[in-house]
């Protein structure tokens, strides 16, 4: 986030990350894309005071232009609802998304869709609603993690953990049936 901190901006923002990054892994596991784990960057401020980093969906993306223009029509659809998975989270829970996190979105989904975001984030949202349940959980451990993490004043600067790929198997099942050479 920043250097300096607004504690509103900074508690809308870590409130809009709960259904934001529950949406991109439960839309990618869902529709047969690797999604295995979620990271959270801690950053310490001038006062030493723990401050809101980014928060990271390990997933697989497309590593070049190549491999998309490779890749079947299926797989960058799966993809495209994935990055999009995001903001139709935050539309689900009727929390508004950060606009950071939508600017790396709407650049992850250039690489495959001339669609909008908004527009993809609509047609994922189906997947969400009718996954009610699996989405609630992964919010709530992501946020009971969040909060664990947090609250050891002690806690080093960097990428910790959040939730591994077992604890989202748990929640949310891994589809494994579609797109296996993306499993290798």
């Amino acid at each position: 986030m920043a250097d300096s901190l607004d504690w509103a901006v900074a508690e809308r923002y870590i409130k809009q990350a709960y259904p934001h990054e529950s949406g991109h892994i439960l839309v990618g596991r869902l529709l047969g894309l690797k999604v295995s784990g979620l990271a959270h960057e801690v950053i310490r401020g001038r006062n030493n005071e723990i401050l809101p980093g980014n928060f990271i969906t390990a997933s697989m993306a497309p590593p070049s232009p190549e491999v998309v223009r490779m890749s079947p029509p299926a797989v960058l659809r799966a993809y495209a609802f994935f990055v999009s998975g995001g903001l139709a989270g935050n539309l689900v829970a009727n929390i508004p998304a950060d606009d950071n996190g939508l600017q790396k979105d709407r650049a992850d989904l250039a690489l495959v869709s001339t669609n909008s975001l908004e527009e993809v984030a609509r047609m994922a949202m189906p997947t969400i609603e009718r996954n009610m349940e699996m989405f609630l959980n992964l919010r709530e451990a992501f946020q009971s993690s969040y909060e664990n993490l947090i609250s050891d004043p002690n806690v080093l600067a960097g990428r910790h953990s959040l939730l591994t790929n077992g604890q989202l198997e748990a929640i949310c099942p891994q589809n494994k049936t579609r797109f296996p050479m993306f499993f290798q």
